[in-house]
């Protein structure tokens, strides 16, 4: 496995991926289109043949996960039922059933995509940065937390403290260190 870096390119691997698809399903245009690490199969060409869309994009994520530079391929069948991974919590959001894409990317960090349809080159920063979280007011005390706090565990604290109900979306619980809970 490479972990230091390289080049993705999202057209060849649909064209790839194209092909592995044609091999086992017929000579057809599966894939319609990518679009940020997102791939969208011709959903109406899989139901008038008469396929399984979770079988079908279950072979596609499995195959894609070979690729170099590829670190994991989450269906969309997949994100709707929960079976995710954390990092892509953000696509899970938005997802609408019949709309969205079918294949999500999740690249590994160093990797650069070159997408020739744009004059864009991204690379893909998956670490994790370190910074400091400071806390002031009345009945905190000082202290220092010597282990990683997740930033998703901070809204619902904030919220805590001023007792109101925390995000919708927020499923992290509340600092502990913080508050003494």
């Amino acid at each position: 496995m490479v972990t230091s870096g390289g080049d993705f390119y999202p057209d060849r691997s649909q064209a790839l991926l194209n092909m592995y698809l044609m091999v086992l399903y017929g000579r057809e245009q599966w894939i319609k289109k990518y679009y940020d690490r997102q791939f969208f199969f011709d959903r109406k060409l899989i139901e008038d043949k008469k396929i399984d869309l979770k079988e079908f994009q279950q072979k596609a994520a499995e195959f894609l996960v070979q690729s170099a530079g590829i670190q994991d391929v989450i269906t969309s069948y997949q994100m709707l039922h929960g079976a995710h991974n954390p990092d892509l919590q953000y696509y899970r959001n938005g997802i609408y059933k019949g709309v969205s894409a079918d294949l999500f990317l999740q690249l590994q960090p160093g990797w650069r995509i070159v997408d020739t349809q744009s004059d864009q080159n991204e690379r893909v920063r998956n670490n994790a940065v370190v910074a400091p979280v400071i806390f002031f007011g009345s009945d905190i005390k000082p202290q220092r937390v010597e282990r990683t706090i997740d930033a998703t565990e901070i809204a619902p604290s904030v919220a805590y403290r001023l007792r109101i109900r925390a995000p919708n979306a927020a499923k992290a619980k509340i600092l502990v260190e913080l508050f003494g809970k």
